[in-house]
C-alpha cells in the first residue's frame, strides 16, 4: 500500500473514530446521567487534533481531489493506429498480398506530351481538373471486387492499393474510354498499402505528380474514383476537400484530407486542385471513433512523394 492509501486509511479510521467517540458521548449524557471528567475532554481532543492533522496531510496529497492535475495535452499527434481507433477501415477489405515480383518499371518522371499540354496551365478550375485528369484514373477489377487506380505514364504503369489487387498476380482494367485491358501486378510495397499494375495499349494519357512538400495543409484537393461502382453505377465520381493535416505513420508520410472517399475509392488519385499534380493514393477512412462516436471528414492518402521514392529505389 503507497503513502497516499494510508493517509487516505489513516483518516478514514481516526475520522470514524472521532465520530463514534462524541456519538457515545452525547448518546450516553443524555441517556444515563454520568459525571464527564478531565479524561473524557482530553480523549476527545486528541482524536480531534489527529482528525484535524490527518485530513490537512490528505489534501496536500497528490491524490486528493483538491490537488489532482488535470490531463496533460501533448502537442505532438500521432496518426490514427489500430489501437487508438479500431474502426479504421480500408475502402476495400484487404486480402492477402502477392509476392513482391520487381521488374524494370519506367521512372515516374516527366509525363507525356499529352499530359503536357493537358496541365500546361495550372490553378484550375474543378471542371477542368476534371477534364484533365479523368483520363488517366482507371477502375480495376478483380475476383474479389473493385477499385481504383490512375496512371503515371504513358508505358502503362498504374499506381493503385495493395489491398485492391489483392492474392491476384492479374487483373482487369477499365480505362476512361471504356476499353477493358489486362493488367499485371508486378511490384508491391512491402509496408505501405501500394501496388504497381502494368498494362499494354495505345494512347495512354497520365496526370503529373507533385511534390507534397510544396502543397501546404490547407490547400484544395480532389479525389478520383469509382466508388460503390457495383452499387450505384460504373461512373467515376470526384469530391473535393482540403489537405487535412500531413502525418507519419510507420517511418512513411500519409495525408489526411475531407474529401470524402468510400469503398471503391482505393487507389485513386487525391489531386492538388491548384496544379492538377497528384498528392497522394487514396487507402482509408475512419468513420467510427474509440467509443463509438460517429466520425465525419477524415479520410487518408499515401503520400506521392513515398511513392516517388519507392520506384525509384531498388
Amino acid at each position: 500500500m503507497d503513502s497516499e492509501r494510508i493517509l487516505e486509511f489513516m483518516f478514514t479510521v481516526v475520522g470514524a473514530g472521532t465520530a463514534g467517540y462524541w456519538v457515545v458521548i452525547l448518546f450516553m449524557r443524555y441517556t444515563f446521567p454520568f459525571e464527564r471528567t478531565g479524561w473524557h475532554f482530553a480523549a476527545g481532543g486528541i482524536l480531534a487534533v489527529l482528525s484535524i492533522c490527518t485530513l490537512l496531510a490528505w489534501l496536500s496529497s497528490p491524490s486528493s481531489p483538491a490537488r489532482r492535475q488535470l490531463p496533460v495535452l501533448d502537442d505532438t499527434v500521432d496518426s490514427p493506429s489500430d489501437e487508438s481507433c479500431p474502426n479504421m477501415v480500408l475502402n476495400e477489405d484487404p486480402t492477402t498480398p502477392v509476392a513482391d515480383v520487381l521488374v524494370d518499371e519506367p521512372p515516374p518522371s516527366a509525363a507525356s506530351d499529352e499530359s503536357d499540354r493537358r496541365f500546361a496551365n495550372p490553378l484550375f478550375s474543378l471542371a477542368d481538373l476534371v477534364q484533365a485528369v479523368r483520363p488517366a484514373v482507371v477502375r480495376i477489377h478483380t475476383a474479389s471486387g473493385s477499385g481504383s487506380g490512375f496512371i503515371i505514364n504513358a508505358h502503362g504503369t498504374i499506381v493503385t492499393n495493395r489491398h485492391v489487387v489483392g492474392h491476384h498476380t492479374s487483373v482487369m482494367v477499365r480505362l476512361d474510354d471504356g476499353r477493358r485491358v489486362s493488367g499485371r501486378v508486378s511490384r508491391i510495397h512491402p509496408v505501405a498499402d501500394l501496388a504497381i499494375v502494368r498494362i499494354t495499349a495505345p494512347h495512354l494519357e497520365d496526370v503529373p505528380l507533385a511534390d507534397v512538400h510544396r502543397v501546404p495543409v490547407g490547400a484544395h484537393v480532389v479525389a478520383f474514383g469509382y466508388p460503390l461502382a457495383d452499387s450505384i453505377g460504373p461512373e467515376m465520381t470526384v469530391t473535393e476537400g482540403i489537405l487535412s493535416a500531413k502525418r507519419v505513420r510507420h517511418g512513411l508520410q500519409e495525408l489526411q484530407t475531407s474529401a470524402a472517399v468510400n469503398p471503391g475509392n482505393s487507389g485513386g488519385p487525391l489531386v492538388d486542385l491548384a496544379t492538377g499534380g497528384v498528392v497522394g493514393v487514396i487507402f482509408a477512412s475512419i468513420d467510427e471513433g474509440p467509443r463509438g462516436t460517429p466520425i465525419e471528414g477524415i479520410h487518408f492518402a499515401i503520400s506521392i512523394n513515398e511513392v516517388k521514392t519507392w520506384l525509384t529505389s531498388r
